[in-house]
């Protein structure tokens, strides 16, 4: 496996983690920064890929968890799964033991293969929990987006359909895993309306660009 770090010297393409907790407005971040030119990656679309129907780990997935997190054509209920993980330490760790390796491997080389082939000064990767998983040296910059919890909460309320009590459990969890604790070079306070936000990723591209 190529190591995501190595790239020529020649190059200098500036690789972001754009990391903080649900609904804190990350997804807004990293599609303003591609309107600007950046190219992403959506560190989540790997684990839709691998439990599709079929790969080996929605096997490994059916197997640990049952018939009760697919729907009825035998793809994953995403929603009936978190709530399985979010609510059950056990569950979780499982779950992530399933499908982080791999995701990992993935992300590992689209790195790599990026480094070599930057095409554009800047690739954002949206996920999470990048800064909680084994990562280091993977990115030049780490770029945290946080909102207040009350409207991180009335967001995945509104906007996502999940339930009062599924918001808290999750804003809880990445409370308790330090998603907001962790390193960074850049943080985007997303407390105002979208208009702001997007004046916050314009000098945020401005930062990234300076650096290539």
């Amino acid at each position: 496996m190529p190591e995501p770090h190595d790239r020529p010297e020649d190059r200098s393409p500036v690789v972001v983690a754009l990391v903080g907790p649900a609904s804190s407005g990350k997804s807004a971040v990293r599609e303003a920064l591609a309107r600007r030119g950046a190219a992403t990656i959506d560190f989540d679309d790997y684990s839709r890929d691998l439990l599709r129907p079929g790969t080996e780990e929605y096997g490994q997935l059916r197997a640990s968890f049952g018939d009760e997190v697919l729907l009825a054509d035998g793809s994953v209920d995403r929603a009936a799964l978190a709530a399985r993980a979010f609510s059950n330490g056990a569950a979780r760790q499982r779950l992530n033991g399933i499908v982080h390796p791999p995701m990992l491997a993935r992300l590992c080389v689209a790195l790599a293969e990026f480094r070599a082939e930057p095409g554009t000064p800047v690739l954002v990767v949206e996920g999470a929990i990048l800064g909680q998983l084994p990562t280091e040296g993977w990115f030049d910059r780490v770029v945290l987006v946080t909102a207040p919890s009350e409207v991180r909460a009335q967001r995945l309320r509104a906007g996502k359909g999940v339930s009062e009590e599924m918001a808290a459990r999750l804003i809880a969890l990445h409370e308790e895993m330090g998603v907001e604790q962790g390193p960074a070079d850049e943080v985007v306070v997303n407390d105002g309306d979208r208009a702001a936000l997007q004046a916050r990723a314009d000098e945020l591209w401005e930062k990234l660009t300076r650096l290539v």
